[in-house]
């Protein structure tokens, strides 16, 4: 697992995911992207050991999320995200779109998540990121208090991804 800590910027990997859901016809509010985004993380780690995004998501009470992606979001509620997320330009000072032409290596994965996530409704994805034994229902239901942030590790991520990985095969495989 040498690269699970790395990652990309979180405001440029939503930017890709919202042109590629845009592209493929699917509108998205802030709960979707914010699954999208982590399964699209979780499907990365558990396949290529590395890290999609490098901030931490938290257990939140609809599921896995990127606190900065809910904010940078959040006036649009339910409804379809119509904007892009922007970051502070270090030489201008001024807010500015978050690009991702360093993350155009990975089109065809997160092409591939957006065509089987983006497709399916907030509340399907708050579903699907609530599944006894995930990462989300391991941090949220822990007797453990000291976790006072409900943050929820790449480790664990790997760890949950891979045997959902593993048991999808087995039950692929016997079928």
């Amino acid at each position: 697992m040498q690269n699970i800590n790395m990652g990309n910027d979180s405001r440029s990997v939503a930017n890709f995911i919202l042109d590629l859901c845009d592209e493929q016809g699917f509108e998205v509010s802030n709960m979707s992207l914010n699954k999208i985004i982590f399964f699209a993380h979780s499907d990365l780690i558990a396949t290529q050991e590395c890290a999609l995004v490098k901030t931490t998501f938290e257990a939140w009470q609809h599921g896995p999320v990127l606190p900065a992606i809910y904010h940078e979001f959040k006036r649009y509620g339910p409804q379809a995200i119509k904007s892009r997320a922007k970051k502070l330009c270090k030489f201008t000072g001024d807010k500015i779109v978050a690009e991702y032409n360093d993350l155009i290596h990975l089109q065809q994965f997160l092409g591939g998540c957006v065509s089987v996530y983006g497709r399916m409704s907030a509340a399907q994805l708050r579903t699907l990121s609530h599944e006894k034994g995930g990462a989300w229902d391991y941090i949220w239901h822990s007797s453990e208090k000291h976790n006072l942030g409900m943050k929820i590790p790449n480790t664990l991520i790997f760890q949950k991804a891979v045997h959902n990985l593993t048991n999808t095969e087995q039950n692929n495989s016997v079928n």
